[in-house]
């Protein structure tokens, strides 16, 4: 597999890429904002890690409504700048979405990363639980893999 993963285009109109999670009993319970800054990169707008934005939950969720499956190079990543854990998302279809964990040491990544796939209620719930700091890594089936930096392809 090679590193992102290949990406299908789908052609949707704008309306259907909705989360259409906003009535969603968990967003009218909102979680406690944490020290945790995002980027993205989704067609309409750039945001680098290095301009540490702090987001919450609500406005994580609404972030992710808006990323364009059908743009190639679309992405978001939250990092809890507390405990330095970070998770990536690569929205593939409008129910569908590429997850990944960096795997760092002291110095930095390290080459490794934990990923999976997962349909946009196991990505939502499993935010909820990055942002509350609650136990989020057994919620969703990793696997482990490299990789290889010279040609940033992927090795399980």
């Amino acid at each position: 597999m090679n590193y992102p993963p290949k990406l299908k285009i789908v052609k949707a109109n704008a309306q259907d890429q909705s989360l259409n999670l906003k009535n969603d009993q968990d967003m009218k319970q909102d979680t406690k904002y944490q020290n945790i800054i995002y980027y993205k990169y989704d067609g309409h707008e750039s945001i680098e890690s290095k301009d540490n934005i702090k987001i919450d939950f609500s406005k994580a969720v609404i972030e992710m409504e808006k990323i364009d499956w059908n743009f190639k190079y679309r992405h978001i990543g939250f990092v809890n700048k507390r405990t330095n854990s970070c998770l990536q998302f690569i929205r593939l279809d409008k129910d569908e979405w590429y997850i990944d964990v960096p795997i760092q040491d002291e110095r930095g990544w390290i080459g490794y990363i934990w990923s999976c796939d997962a349909n946009t209620k196991s990505v939502i719930s499993t935010l909820k639980l990055f942002f509350e700091e609650a136990h989020w890594f057994d919620s969703l089936d990793f696997v482990m893999g490299r990789v290889k930096m010279d040609d940033r392809s992927w090795v399980e």
